[in-house]
């Protein structure tokens, strides 16, 4: 885990209700803490009561289902954690979803200290919610490293100078001959094998990053859309918009309302 790199998106607390109906698939992670009230998510169809006292973990790319209903209390945080740069932290591991705490006072103080740090862009401050957040993590994390690990990693190193190029020229057109040379292989066999590993094609999967990319921005910053349509390769805003509603059944805007909690 030398390698593990957090980036915090946006933390809040918020007073959830009949509104928090939700269905999505994120590119980034959640922690949850609930300090009043119950409330009642799905995480990859399983059924997760969130109760006062506890904490949660979404990770990243997981199918979140939320209930609405009765008012409860919620302290949140939206992050990306990621090894070598580019790969999920959470396709490598399987954590504990839920977690009941011996001392619910000390990690509602964290929260709210995350909330106050995360605001501001200093430094010193990104450092403090870097470290926040990988406390947070800690609970959840295994104490063994799992079967398999080794091998999982070692599918996805070989991609690494790869995804992280896709990451770094989101905003220009990517050919698979490019990719290939990043990889120094053959066009085809490229095409094949990081078909094998990622379940996309590298086309298919370029695409899907740009609209990731453009979640993370549209749930972390108050850019513009069209701000967002350009640094994600999309020449066109009104394209990018539509593209997106397909992609993830909201517009932009609507989306941007949901993931950031500013709908009632």
């Amino acid at each position: 885990m030398d390698t593990l790199k957090i980036d915090v998106h946006i933390a809040k607390h918020s007073i959830c209700g009949k509104w928090w109906n939700f269905d999505s698939n994120d590119p980034f992670t959640r922690i949850y803490y609930i300090d009043s009230g119950e409330g009642l998510m799905f995480v990859n169809k399983k059924k997760i009561r969130l109760l006062a006292g506890h904490l949660y973990i979404v990770p990243a790319y997981s199918r979140l289902k939320t209930i609405g209903g009765k008012d409860f209390g919620q302290y949140w945080v939206h992050f990306s954690a990621k090894i070598f740069s580019t790969i999920e932290l959470f396709k490598i591991l399987s954590p504990v979803l839920d977690v009941k705490l011996k001392s619910p006072g000390e990690v509602e103080k964290i929260f709210k200290r995350l909330l106050f740090v995360s605001k501001n862009k200093d430094l010193k401050s990104r450092f403090e919610a870097d470290a926040i957040v990988r406390y947070l993590l800690s609970f959840f994390i295994p104490k063994a490293v799992p079967d398999g690990y080794g091998k999982k990693i070692e599918k996805l190193v070989k991609f690494t100078d790869v995804l992280k190029y896709i990451e770094e020229n989101l905003m220009n057109q990517i050919s698979v001959e490019e990719l290939s040379s990043k990889a120094g292989l053959n066009p085809v066999y490229f095409s094949n094998s990081f078909s094998k590993t990622f379940g996309l094609s590298p086309v298919k999967y370029v695409n899907s990053q740009r609209i990731e990319k453009a979640k993370i921005s549209l749930a972390a910053s108050d850019k513009r859309l069209d701000e967002i349509a350009d640094e994600t390769g999309f020449a066109d805003p009104f394209y990018f918009s539509k593209l997106f509603k397909k992609y993830t059944g909201n517009s932009p805007s609507e989306y941007r309302k949901k993931v950031r909690y500013e709908i009632s």
